[in-house]
């Protein structure tokens, strides 16, 4: 499948997950505490659409290396798992328990590993095709730089990769820190709650 034969859930019962949504203490976690299950299926079905749509016109999944860097329980890797069966799916994240989670339910070929707070990542130079990271380097600080660096080292030359940060979409949900109007030219990096462990 290319990216022109972009399958929705509703389109194509297929592609829908067989990971079931996890535990509330881990979904709400990724997602927030207002976030139910549905929110939950439609965040991740919403991110692997923006993925998909993304790629060049002549992207072909068969025999393709991915990463969710940043996993967690699977949300936007579950919806990827048809994708994935066509060439290897991997998934990190620094939290253990999601990790623990996905690998119990997880498809057995899908390859999860629990990555540290700072590189490197345990795989080889050179070693994936595409690599996504939904909602990650947002929650970076001290870090960003050397994880960027890291996904340079672990993506092949002409791999791809797609990750997502607050924008002007996103901005409404955050005026209690910033009741100013969005302008492109003025925000930068603003660092809310410094200092606090990723926990």
């Amino acid at each position: 499948m290319h990216t022109g034969d972009l399958v929705t859930m509703n389109d194509d019962p297929s592609v829908r997950s067989t990971i079931p949504v996890p535990p509330t203490e881990l979904h709400k976690r990724v997602a927030g505490p207002l976030s139910d299950e549905d929110n939950y299926e439609r965040n991740g079905l919403r991110a692997r659409e923006d993925i998909v749509a993304l790629l060049p016109g002549d992207w072909e999944w068969e025999g393709k290396r991915l990463l969710d860097f940043g996993c967690e329980p699977g949300r936007v890797l579950r919806q990827l798992l048809h994708e994935g069966e066509q060439g290897e799916l991997h998934g990190c994240d620094i939290h253990g328990p999601g990790i623990a989670w996905l690998r119990e339910n997880a498809p057995p070929g899908v390859q999860l590993f629990v990555n540290g707070e700072l590189p490197p990542l345990d795989r080889p130079d050179s070693y994936f095709d595409l690599i996504w990271a939904v909602s990650v380097f947002t929650h970076l600080v001290d870090s960003r730089s050397r994880w960027l660096l890291e996904i340079h080292r672990v993506l092949k030359p002409n791999g791809l990769f797609v990750t997502t940060f607050h924008n002007e979409a996103d901005h409404p949900q955050f005026a209690a820190y910033d009741s100013e109007p969005w302008s492109e030219d003025r925000v930068g990096m603003n660092v809310m709650s410094p200092a606090v462990g990723w926990e």
